[in-house]
């Protein structure tokens, strides 16, 4: 999956220069944001995971709530893994890097996968396409012919009259507003084995939608989260236990 955050200018998810919290390396490597969520959160709007395009040229969508600001997109390296290709096993930087901007030249390394040494900029990795789908407004009516309080009983100690009299003062209306609701999620399955015997494979696990949000609540994170697995298991060492050519 392909976690994010839409949030206001005060709230700060990372410093470029500065090393990522242990919240938002797990948030980064594996999507997952309950450490984000014992951080700071003040100025979050809304958290989302988008699903990713297994390979080549696709499609990929999602829904989160954000403000009138737009934002800004660009890839970044949370400083977190080694890796420099999509495809990298799981290699923890120790100590950890900074955050850095990812660009045309940096990383610096002819095996990364942003490298690009005859280009100024990166080419296009993804386009994004913006729809509204809906805009929530906090709103309150009230009706102005209401008469001031001080006003009416100006009125009625003028007045002498055998006859009661009732002033009736209608009450303001409040639009309603129902609180948004986030999703709630079931614990996480065991880990599958391994699907390979030798050499590198995936496990995997998932979970399910406890209760789904509503009214622009935070939506459901990943269903489903992958690891790699049987990389001290080589298929070379196996074959010779067996064979021997």
């Amino acid at each position: 999956m392909s976690p994010g955050r839409s949030h206001a200018p005060s709230y700060q998810l990372f410093r470029v220069g500065r090393t990522a919290s242990e919240g938002l390396r797990l948030f980064a490597e594996t999507g997952r944001s309950h450490l984000l969520e014992l951080e700071n959160d003040i100025g979050v709007l809304d958290q989302f995971s988008g699903s990713p395009v297994p390979s080549g040229l696709g499609t990929s969508s999602t829904r989160f709530f954000v403000d009138s600001a737009h934002s800004r997109v660009g890839p970044m390296d949370a400083g977190s893994d080694n890796g420099l290709t999509f495809t990298s096993p799981d290699w923890s930087s120790e100590p950890p890097g900074p955050v850095t901007i990812i660009t045309a030249h940096s990383p610096k390394h002819p095996a990364g996968s942003f490298f690009y040494p005859d280009i100024q900029e990166l080419p296009v990795l993804a386009t994004f396409h913006l729809h509204k789908d809906k805009v929530y407004r906090l709103s309150e009516t009230q009706s102005n012919n209401v008469q001031p309080l001080e006003e009416v009983d100006n009125t009625v100690k003028q007045r002498e009259m055998s006859n009661d009299v009732s002033f009736i003062l209608p009450s303001p209306r409040v639009d309603k507003i129902r609180r948004s609701r986030r999703c709630r999620m079931s614990a996480w399955s065991p880990w599958s084995p391994c699907s390979a015997t030798c050499g590198q494979g995936q496990s995997t696990r998932n979970r399910k939608v406890a209760r789904p949000a509503r009214r622009g609540g935070r939506p459901c994170p990943s269903l489903e989260e992958a690891r790699w697995c049987g990389l001290d298991n080589p298929c070379s060492q196996l074959d010779h236990q067996h064979f021997d050519w």
